[in-house]
């Protein structure tokens, strides 16, 4: 049989074509773990972790407490229409919760359409230690238009005293706050200077009220809107 030998490029010729050269293969380094950009990532995806936390344990702080649907005055009995619950990051010791209901309740003094009902808006909440106390006041000490809801600093000028006599007489404190239950109109006593004004008081109260009423006269002053 035949045989045939493939003859060997002679080492020393050049004319022979160029052997071709593999490239070398590159590798592929796994990413390093102090990589600028990895460690970016990984601060960006926990923030996003912890604000995610924090917003939900915010919405699970907020409570459902009763909300006024529209102004009420005084003394007005709460209705499924005067009353909605919403929730609110409030107290739920101040603010009736949805656990008390003021449905069928009377509020105790004027209330606004969306303010939080308060367990001291309502009247039955207060009334088990509290007393309606009837004091004379001059008309000329008392403010005009007083009316159911307002409050009134009481004060009292002593008159049974040296002081009262030498006109020195120092006004004092009695009450401070006190709740107006009920003022008649002046048109309804003539020319009478003098009229009953009923305040509603703590209990604690009524005995130091009562005292000033009999050692001298009154004086009431009437406290702003948003200071009750």
């Amino acid at each position: 049989m035949a045989q045939f030998v493939v003859p060997r490029p002679d080492s020393g010729s050049s004319s022979g074509p160029p052997t071709a050269v593999s490239p070398e293969a590159a590798r592929h380094e796994p990413p390093r773990w102090r990589d600028g950009r990895v460690l970016l990532g990984l601060a960006l995806i926990v923030s996003a972790m912890l604000i995610g936390s924090r917003v939900l344990s915010t919405a699970d702080a907020r409570t459902p407490v009763w909300t006024f649907t529209h102004h009420l005055s005084a003394k007005s009995v709460v209705t499924d229409d005067d009353v909605t619950l919403t929730s609110a990051g409030v107290d739920g010791n101040a603010y009736l919760t949805a656990d008390h209901s003021p449905i069928g309740q009377r509020v105790a003094h004027e209330v606004e359409e969306g303010e939080y009902v308060a367990a001291s808006a309502l009247a039955s909440n207060v009334s088990g230690d509290r007393r309606l106390v009837t004091v004379s006041v001059d008309t000329a000490h008392a403010p005009t238009g007083l009316t159911h809801g307002e409050r009134v600093d009481v004060w009292v000028t002593p008159k049974d005293d040296a002081a009262s006599l030498a006109g020195n007489a120092a006004p004092q404190l009695v009450l401070a706050g006190a709740l107006v239950d009920e003022v008649p109109s002046i048109e309804s006593f003539g020319a009478a200077s003098v009229v009953p004004v009923v305040l509603d008081v703590p209990n604690a109260a009524v005995a130091r009220l009562v005292m000033a009423l009999h050692h001298g006269d009154l004086d009431l002053i009437r406290l702003p809107a948003n200071a009750s």
